[in-house]
């Protein structure tokens, strides 16, 4: 490990038998003595701290948040760190239970101080409830839930956080296609984040037509 690399956090969880997957790309600031001697398992520990509590609060109580993994997706030498996971098992604690298709999403935007749609970032959260939305707009209980988790996250990872060891990135297989072995040409550190107010879909989630 070493400051630069490039790791892949990813929250596991599933609801209505579906599995559901949102994954955030981090940095290594530094070259730490990590406390746990793993850097997947710092990160992990480090988000958990940081962010659980509001990401579940977005969620509703029939969605398990069964693991989080984090893997290295870029480095200095090869081969790369492998996976590590943590057990989670914690539900949602937004109480609601209208239940809405695991496809709905709202989207959270990842911004850069650069131009260009490699250093643009987005993700998707789940919109797990009818109560969630009206039409094809998020109700506002639902944006400051987002919101609180965008704060969290920013506050803790962004490249002005509180986290001294880790910055949230846009990661670009593309660039790096482009500059072989260089993380640093690769990645652009999230200078803030956005919530769109209206609901949308991620393609991954639907469900498949046919017998």
């Amino acid at each position: 490990m070493a400051a630069g690399d490039i790791f892949r956090l990813s929250l596991n969880g599933s609801f209505g038998g579906q599995e559901i997957v949102n994954t955030l790309d981090f940095r290594q600031v530094i070259s730490p003595s990590t406390p746990s001697g793993e850097p997947e398992v710092d990160l992990i520990n480090a988000w958990q701290a940081a962010c659980q509590v509001t990401y579940l609060a977005i969620l509703p109580v029939t969605y398990q948040l069964a693991s989080i993994s984090c893997q290295q997706v870029c480095g200095a030498t090869k081969p790369y760190r492998g996976k590590q996971a943590e057990s989670v098992g914690a539900p949602g604690t937004n109480g609601v239970i209208s239940a809405a298709a695991p496809w709905l999403s709202s989207l959270a935007r990842e911004h850069t101080a650069f131009a260009g749609r490699s250093y643009a970032g987005r993700f998707y959260v789940p919109v797990l409830d009818e109560s969630y939305f009206n039409g094809t707009s998020l109700e506002s209980t639902y944006n400051t839930k987002l919101n609180a988790f965008l704060t969290a996250l920013g506050n803790a990872f962004k490249n002005t956080g509180t986290d001294t060891i880790w910055d949230l990135v846009v990661f670009s297989k593309t660039l790096l296609d482009r500059n072989p072995g260089s993380c640093g040409a690769a990645a652009a550190a999230v200078t803030s984040l956005s919530a769109s107010a209206y609901l949308t879909t991620q393609r991954s989630r639907r469900s498949r037509s046919g017998a």
